[in-house]
């Protein structure tokens, strides 16, 4: 976090200094007020809220005179909910970016359950030939609290402490050349559970791939790679390894035809197995393209795993296809299927059928605007279980381009789920309506609402309702006072404490910059 400070003071810097006209940013000064009531823990999108003074300076792009590249978007600076990220870069030759975000969520109804993450990361490249990139990078993730379960067998509301940190960094090459590429990485991790020191872990692998035409015969691509994976616990020194290997190739039988083959065997296991598993699967598939009208795919996989007593095979189909009758109007359709079978021996969850599929239809204009309508289904089927899972939904989107007004947009969208086993049966019906305005600017003021309304039924019964205002006013010559205002209710009616409300209110004055 240290660096990241020091980048943020460096850039304010270069902001005030630097007078040549070949930049531009914004500055960010505002106060954020919260109210809100009720359970902390059901409303997602209020998590990460805070109240307080808040600086930002985003959007901030700067090229020198000898060619580097400065960017920048340094969000809350001064809150706990900051999201920085920024880099300097010149192309061809190197780069440097840096991140760091801090993230909070809530597990009961006063918020004293909780859990804080942090997480910073950095990549450096160098480019010490023009087909030769040297690459490496590093991150740092820490998280800490406490999380309350609902279905936790020590007790209704039981916590859950949580401390662990996590390292990781990465070294790598990559050669590119008329058409060719290869690529060699290694990546790293430690993690370090300070609450059970059973889970502390090392981790590591190697990975390498690439693929290059065929010499003397470039419609044919070849492609492949190899990667060794190890985790290692720190207390038992109990290891896991796996390896594994791929490979194809794709042919342009003709100008719209294109055909492939690609294969991927994994061999995994660990100290405690007397057999690794073996996993195989082969896919084929066959492509017609017609630029700008219409095309299609049709692909098949075939699966095989097997642990010398138990062998699992599984064979899955792929259809899809689209068709432009004109610039305006689009259609889409997409079917997959997969079976799962024990061949030998069993599993927890013996054989399995899965399908799905989607259509959409759709039309788009410049000057109107554009309408979209899909359909999706997903089906799951386990007679050994005696399970079986079907969701459906439909939606229809919306653009509407007023040129004397805004632009108007919105939506709706049904879905519906059953879920059953042996024993139990879960049903859903689900509702979303939204609905969003942009208007043009009028007397230097430019506003704009939305409204997020989301109701679901049967098993479920919850209902939550967001809505939004904004009003931009701009004055003097690059100054903006901005006002957002968001409502958010949301209600489980079979809970009695499933329910919260917020007001959040965001004051800032902003000052476009160029320099």
């Amino acid at each position: 976090m240290k660096g990241i400070s020091a980048l943020v003071l460096i850039l304010l810097a270069v902001v005030l200094s630097v007078s040549a006209n070949d930049g531009a940013g914004q500055v960010r000064l505002g106060y954020t007020i919260l109210d809100e009531e009720g359970s902390q823990s059901v409303n997602h999108g209020t998590f990460n809220q805070y109240e307080g003074l808040g600086l930002s300076l985003e959007n901030l792009r700067y090229r020198f005179s000898n060619g580097m590249k400065l960017n920048a978007d340094l969000k809350n600076i001064t809150l706990n909910n900051r999201h920085l990220g920024a880099g300097i870069s010149k192309a061809g030759l190197w780069g440097l970016q840096l991140s760091n975000h801090q993230y909070r969520r809530a597990y009961d109804f006063d918020g004293s359950s909780r859990t804080r993450r942090h997480f910073t990361d950095g990549s450096l490249w160098v480019f010490p030939f023009a087909t030769v990139k040297l690459f490496g990078g590093g991150s740092y993730t820490g998280i800490h609290g406490s999380i309350s379960s609902l279905f936790n067998p020590d007790g209704f509301g039981s916590r859950t402490e949580m401390d662990y940190r996590q390292s990781a960094h990465h070294l790598g090459l990559r050669f590119n050349d008329r058409g060719k590429m290869f690529q060699a990485e290694y990546r790293g991790l430690k993690f370090d559970d300070r609450k059970v020191d059973a889970r502390d872990q090392d981790r590591y692998w190697v990975k390498l791939f690439g693929f290059t035409p065929l010499p003397q015969y470039e419609k044919v691509i070849l492609s492949g790679g190899f990667r060794h994976f190890e985790t290692k616990y720190s207390a038992s020194e109990f290891k896991i390894s796996a390896n594994t290997v791929w490979g194809g190739g794709e042919y342009r039988l003709a100008d719209p035809v294109t055909v492939s083959y690609n294969f991927i065997f994994d061999r995994a296991g660990s100290d405690s197995d007397f057999v690794a598993t073996d996993n195989l699967a082969h896919t084929f598939y066959v492509s017609y393209i017609r630029q700008e009208k219409f095309g299609g795919t049709v692909g098949y996989q075939t699966d095989v795993r097997d642990d010398f007593e138990d062998k699992l095979t599984a064979n899955s189909y792929y259809l899809s296809g689209w068709y432009r009758p004109d610039r305006n109007y689009e259609f889409r359709v997409e079917y997959g299927t997969r079976a799962e079978t024990m061949d030998n021996g069993s599993r927890l969850l013996g054989n399995e059928d899965r399908t799905r599929f989607k259509a959409s239809a759709a039309f788009r204009d410049s000057r109107l605007g554009s309408i979209t309508a899909r359909f999706e289904s997903r089906t799951r089927e386990n007679l050994s279980l005696g399970s079986e899972s079907d969701f459906n939904r439909i939606s229809l989107n919306g653009t509407l381009i007023v040129l004397s007004l805004g632009t108007i947009s919105g939506g709706y969208s049904y879905a519906k789920g059953d879920y059953q086993n042996s024993d139990n049966r879960f049903e859903f019906t689900d509702h979303t309506l939204h609905g969003d305005l942009s208007l043009n600017e009028f007397h230097r003021l430019t506003s704009g609402a939305g409204v997020i309304y989301y109701r679901s039924k049967r098993d479920l019964d919850v209902e939550q309702i967001t809505l939004r205002l904004s009003f931009d006013y701009h004055f003097i010559e690059s100054y903006h006072f901005m006002v957002d205002y968001n409502i958010h209710n949301f209600d489980d009616y079979l809970t009695a404490d499933g329910y919260y409300t917020a007001n959040i209110v965001e004051l800032n004055l902003v000052k476009d910059v160029s320099f």
